[in-house]
């Protein structure tokens, strides 16, 4: 896939660009000789300062999430004159369909730098296999159009699994629909804000606070590994 002479001139590297994420449990550990003696696990905190894990490798994709990756193509010779630098990208997806990720690398020279970079960001908004193909064009030193191919692969999962339950209220025309929110992914999620839309045919009435205006069933917004929320709705038919 890639052309072994081009190989010996440029390469293409890709990193992923990641916020740090929410630890569940955290452990400290000291030498001896330090004056920090504490060496116990954290349950999941609640309050603003929590944890925070630094990305150790590209790590899983969840749906919703953007995709930010730092590509670098570099000489490998620095004597080496290396023009015409383009990048080209394009996102396979599970239907085998691909579509252009816009890079801005475009015709440029690498005679006094070493490298050529730029950021991509790329919206997810499906669950599955996918693949990046990377397409280098260069001139060498020699004047030889070359080009060198990557593939990089991923795949993107469900941070969340909702599941419904109604139930008709007797004598009225109501029906009672309960929400369950559960957190499926390895992460603590932060839930901001939690929105029902029914069918235009149906008036919806959260039941979800007391008249104070406090939650009946959770009284904090972190939802920890295998952990569920619930909500409850009203649901009547308009007319």
């Amino acid at each position: 896939m890639e052309n072994s002479q081009a190989n010996l001139f440029v390469a293409l590297k890709l990193m992923r660009l990641a916020k740090p994420s929410l630890s569940s449990r955290i452990s400290f550990s000291s030498s001896e000789k330090s004056d920090f003696h504490f060496n116990e696990s954290c349950d999941y905190l609640q309050n603003t300062n929590d944890f925070l894990v630094f990305p150790q490798n590209f790590g899983n994709i969840f749906l919703g999430e953007n995709l930010s990756c730092f590509i670098c193509v570099q000489k490998n010779n620095f004597d080496d004159q290396i023009r015409s630098v383009s990048v080209t990208c394009e996102l396979q997806c599970n239907s085998n369909k691909s579509k252009p990720v816009p890079v801005n690398i475009n015709n440029m020279d690498l005679i006094d730098s070493k490298i050529v970079n730029d950021i991509i960001h790329i919206k997810l908004l499906e669950t599955g296999n996918y693949g990046l193909v990377f397409t280098v064009n260069y001139i060498s030193p020699s004047g030889e159009p070359l080009n060198i191919r990557k593939f990089f692969r991923f795949i993107v999962l469900k941070p969340l699994d909702v599941q419904t339950n109604f139930q008709n209220v007797k004598g009225e025309n109501e029906v009672l629909m309960e929400l369950l929110v559960k957190n499926i992914s390895p992460h603590v999620i932060s839930l901001e804000t939690v929105m029902f839309k029914p069918n235009e045919k149906y008036l919806s009435v959260p039941l979800n606070r007391t008249t104070e205006g406090e939650s009946v069933f959770c009284s904090f917004k972190k939802l920890p590994p295998e952990s569920s929320c619930q909500f409850l709705y009203s649901l009547k038919s308009v007319g």
